[in-house]
């Protein structure tokens, strides 16, 4: 039987906690149960350092990418078999590492969108109404209308007259 007081240990956990390990991982390097760990002073107010931020960058990196990874497994004869296992790159964790690294080219398309129309008439236009709506492909009216002096119909004989909406 071991001497050692795993939880002499416990004023090791919040700094374990600090460089990013889990409360698995603290669990298994102290000798202790994972609850033990989550339930020791410090643990809980060790709070979320960049060491974290770096492993979870880390596996969301790995999983984009795609990875392997080893387990070992007992078979039914007792014999100790390591077994590899291939992670395919992950589309979703692609897009959410690159929109975090290079958000220029990979951010999210813009939530709000506005169409601008600069339009110029034409000196000779005839009818004004019908070539606006034909640049808006008809989803939208004119908002002035205006006749040309010396063509045929209204005041200026284009019969356009003048109309404002």
């Amino acid at each position: 039987m071991s001497s050692h007081d795993p939880f002499s240990d416990v004023d090791d956990i919040p700094t374990l906690a600090a460089r990013g390990l889990t409360a698995d991982e603290i669990a298994v390097q102290l000798g202790m149960s994972v609850d033990a760990v989550r339930q020791a002073p410090g643990y809980a107010s060790a709070g979320l350092t960049d060491a974290h931020d770096a492993r979870v960058e880390r596996a969301l990196w790995e999983r984009a990418a795609g990875s392997v990874t080893w387990s070992e497994s007992i078979t039914k004869l007792g014999e100790l078999v390591r077994l590899e296992k291939r992670l395919d790159p992950d589309v979703a964790a692609a897009k959410l590492y690159l929109q975090a690294r290079k958000p220029q080219r990979w951010g999210s398309a813009p939530s709000e969108t506005a169409r601008v129309y600069v339009v110029a008439l034409p000196a000779v236009a005839r009818d004004a109404r019908s070539w606006l709506d034909a640049i808006e492909h008809g989803s939208a009216p004119a908002l002035e209308r205006v006749a040309i002096e010396g063509a045929a119909g209204g005041e200026g004989g284009d019969g356009a007259g003048v109309e404002r909406e």
